[in-house]
Parts: C-alpha cells; structure tokens; sequence
C-alpha cells in the first residue's frame, strides 16, 4: 500500500470535507466559493509537472509558475473567507487569515515545517547565498515597503537564530514579494543568487506553504459552518 505524503492527506482531508459538506450548505456556499474550490485544485495540478529534461533553469522557472499560481488561488480564496467572516478585515492581502484559526487548523505546524526547511542551517556561505537573495527582493521596486519591512524581519530573525518567531504574516509576505518580483519586474531564474538549487528550494517550499495552509483553513471552516445547521 502506498504511503501518502502528509500534503496529500492535508488536501484530501480538505477535498473530502468540501464534498461531504458543501451541499449541506448550500446556502452559505455560492458560486464564488465553488470557484474558488475548483481554483485551488488547479494549483494542486501543477505539482504534477515533471521536467524530464532535468535542466535546472528550466525546473526554476516552473516553479515561479507554480508560486504564481498558487499565489492566484489564494487570492480568490482570501476573497471567500471574508465573505462568510473567517477573515481578518484589512487591506493588506497576507493578514486576512485570522491568527487564532491559523493556529487551530494547524497552520501553525506548517509554517514551522517550511521555516525550518529554508532556514535551519549554520551561519555558513549557503546561509549567506540564501540571505543574499531576500537583500535583493528589498531593492526590487515592485516589492512594496510592507512586504520589505517583513523581509527584513524575517533576515534579523533568521540570523539571530529565532525561526520559530517568524510569522504567516511575514512569511506570505516573502511569497507575494517574490510573485511580483517575477510578475511585473522581470525577474529571472538567476536573480539575487548563484544558485538555482536555493530558488527552486525556496520557490518550492512556498508553493507548497500556500497550498497547505489554505487545505487546513478551508476544512476548519467548513466545519465550523456545519456546526451551525447540526
């Protein structure tokens, strides 16, 4: 019997509460939701992307598509939550979702898995290549003067050994400046590092950060929406 990634548990768990339950609320679910639904699962399409070539370059820009898309979805999906009120009300697109269901759905533990995963090295070159890049993202002008201030934030935490202080906040901020890095300044594979093996890891990561924490938040809503009709 195959062994299932806790991603694809994460994802089914999601699928099948949405199945379960999305005809039970009707009334609450709309079309918008629906889309946002049949969004999400396109972004999980594009896991499925293999480069059989194995040319670096190329794999590095397929996962900017991937970031991108991902990135999309959540803007739909951010749009439904603050609908039906399981969204924070600001203007500013990474601090939507609301600290306390980030935490009760388990996103917590996900953001922690991904911080660990680009950061937790030694001060060491590799370390200082990685820094190197996210220095570049604040000189980019298309990367906005909030997203900078958390970039810095997560440098200082990084390089004073406090990953676990890094916030969703700050983190899908890093994801939405990169996104506009490569939408709307030209940014390439090679851009801020030497290194495609640290940008197809970060890339990577986010992606797949994005995907997570919108599986567990969308089933935790869900079922706090069914429990009103029970």
């Amino acid at each position: 019997m195959r062994t299932i990634s806790e991603e694809e548990k994460d994802y089914r768990d999601y699928n099948d509460a949405f199945l379960k339950y999305s005809d039970l609320l009707e009334d609450k679910i709309d079309d918008h939701i629906r889309n946002s639904h049949n969004r999400l699962k396109v972004s999980k399409l594009m896991e499925e992307y293999i480069l059989e070539s194995g040319d670096k370059k190329q794999e590095t820009y397929i996962n900017y598509l991937r970031l991108v898309d991902s990135w999309f979805s959540y803007e739909v999906y951010i749009k439904t939550i603050e609908k039906i009120g399981f969204a924070n009300v600001t203007k500013l697109k990474t601090e939507r979702l609301k600290k306390d269901i980030l935490a009760l759905s388990g996103c917590n533990q996900i953001l922690d898995s991904a911080v660990i995963g680009i950061w937790d090295l030694p001060d060491s070159e590799e370390l200082n290549k990685k820094l190197s890049y996210y220095k570049y993202l604040i000189d980019d002008e298309s990367v906005s003067k909030y997203q900078v201030k958390n970039i810095n934030n997560i440098i200082n935490k990084v390089q004073n050994h406090k990953l676990k202080e890094i916030t969703h906040f700050e983190f899908l901020s890093l994801c939405y400046a990169i996104r506009n890095s490569y939408a709307h300044n030209g940014e390439t594979a090679r851009s801020g590092t030497s290194s495609y093996i640290i940008k197809i890891e970060l890339l990577n990561l986010c992606y797949h950060y994005i995907l997570r924490i919108m599986y567990r938040y969308c089933r935790y809503m869900l079922i706090e929406l069914i429990k009103d009709i029970d």
